[in-house]
């Protein structure tokens, strides 16, 4: 018998035809593996109920290949895990994914690949190849690449010319994707990959300062990431990082920050404080569907400086303030009192102490009715939650997760806990679960209210949204 196979592969079939559905009813097409990317060719992707749909297949799908295969060889390849990111890496460095889209549909020979980027041919085929049979780019012909859907996402649109002479400006204008699959495989992996001999050193082992971490022993420094990009042999990887942030926002579909809290409920001339809210991408897009609100981005001088080019060129440049302040320390009078402290993509860079200490002084700045909205992961148990979360509202009305998929969606969930490994890497930061975003709440003055999934990122991103502890 072989109930649980049977059982995945139900769930799969179950969900291929709910998405079938979707898509019919539209009369829109599901993206092909085979063709290249397109922003139009992705609305599929974000009809009603495929997103969920999608998550279970990838899940099921998953689940079913670790039932069925030896378990011997399904450890020697997560072992081998490190394989993939260095194709990776040898591609984006090597610009395949520009060389491919200027040799078009037909593709191109890994020799005459090698003629543009000056790789060794024999070699570079052997990485195409593993990424290939991976399913990111195609082998339409022995040792002739192409592009695919998951490889055309990686190319920046730059010329291959220009970036064959001066590659440091190959990520600006572009979608972001390139910069993170370099800084994913570059610097971060590296800080990752260092974890071990990190905890195992008796020095760095119990530390939570975010310059006694895995880059410390990757890159033999005592400085923090930030401060190590900083220094002038690493702008490079300073100007991409930036980028990269940008380029993860792509997993998520459009105006996603829209459909968490409802700014709509806010009376006219409502203020919100973007902490750390860097060029002021958030802001911006809140500000352009909610003119009523005014805005204030705070953040460290050199990214005041950047939000400034920015957002002089909005039409909304009047509802927006910039101000340059330091989050671990007090916030002046000037930033008390909002209608919202908005917090996103902030507190996963920093251990549970610094966590609070931002959030504190966040507490401390607060009107008795401003709301705190945390936008990061929350991370799953792939096994039952504890019962202190299991009634916060958002929490407590997510649709089960249909047996037998782990209770945490397994590998659909897989990016958020690779995401806290790589903020273990550089900054002794991590991903939460809910209750651990519990207990920084209630170290630091506030309530948790609420969890708010916002349509179409599955487990990504939900707004957590808080009000000030009046007890406290």
């Amino acid at each position: 018998m072989a109930e649980n196979l049977k059982a995945l592969a139900r769930l799969i079939l179950e969900s291929v035809d709910t998405i079938d559905k979707s898509c019919t009813e539209s009369g829109l097409l599901f993206p092909r593996l085979d063709q290249p990317f397109s922003p139009s060719s992705e609305a599929a992707r974000n009809l009603p109920g495929v997103s969920d749909a999608s998550n279970i297949v990838v899940a099921a799908a998953a689940q079913l290949i670790a039932e069925t295969r030896n378990p011997v060889a399904s450890l020697a390849s997560m072992s081998l895990g490190w394989t993939s990111s260095t194709c990776m890496e040898v591609a984006e460095e090597g610009h395949i994914p520009e060389i491919l889209r200027e040799a078009g549909p037909q593709g191109l020979h890994v020799n005459d690949i090698a003629k543009i980027n000056g790789m060794d041919a024999y070699k570079l085929s052997r990485f195409l190849r593993y990424l290939a049979t991976s399913h990111i780019f195609n082998e339409v012909a022995p040792d002739v690449f192409s592009h695919n859907s998951l490889s055309s996402v990686m190319d920046t649109g730059k010329s291959v010319k220009e970036l064959v002479v001066n590659s440091d400006g190959k990520h600006e204008g572009a979608n972001g994707v390139s910069a993170f699959v370099g800084a994913f495989t570059d610097e971060l992996g590296k800080a990752a990959l260092a974890l071990p001999e990190a905890l195992t050193d008796p020095e760095l082992a119990h530390a939570l300062d975010a310059n006694k971490c895995g880059i410390t022993k990757a890159f033999n420094t005592d400085l923090t990431y930030f401060q190590w990009l900083d220094r002038p042999a690493n702008m490079r990887r300073m100007r991409r990082i930036g980028m990269a942030m940008h380029g993860v926002t792509q997993m998520l579909p459009p105006n996603s920050m829209l459909r968490g809290f409802d700014f709509q409920s806010l009376p006219e001339g409502a203020v919100m404080i973007d902490v750390g809210g860097g060029v002021g991408s958030v802001s911006l897009e809140v500000a352009r569907e909610h003119p009523h609100m005014k805005f204030i981005i705070v953040d460290r001088p050199n990214e005041i400086i950047q939000a400034g080019k920015v957002c002089s060129l909005s039409p909304v440049i009047n509802c927006l303030r910039l101000s340059s302040h330091d989050f671990f320390q007090p916030f002046p009078d000037n930033l008390k009192a909002p209608d919202v402290f908005l917090v996103r993509m902030i507190l996963h860079d920093w251990a549970d102490p610094h966590s609070i200490t931002i959030l504190s002084h966040m507490r401390a700045a607060a009107g008795p009715k401003t709301k705190l909205i945390v936008v990061d992961h929350v991370l799953r148990y792939p096994c039952e939650a504890p019962s202190s979360i299991k009634d916060i509202k958002g929490y407590s009305d997510t649709a089960p997760v249909p047996a037998p998929l782990l209770r945490n969606m397994g590998t659909a969930g897989t990016l958020a806990h690779q995401f806290s490994i790589l903020m273990t890497g550089i900054q002794n930061g991590e991903e939460r679960t809910l209750d651990r975003w519990q207990m920084l709440f209630d170290k630091s003055g506030w309530v948790l209210k609420e969890v708010r999934k916002t349509e179409g990122t599955g487990i990504f991103h939900p707004h957590i949204i808080c009000e000030p502890n009046l007890s406290a």
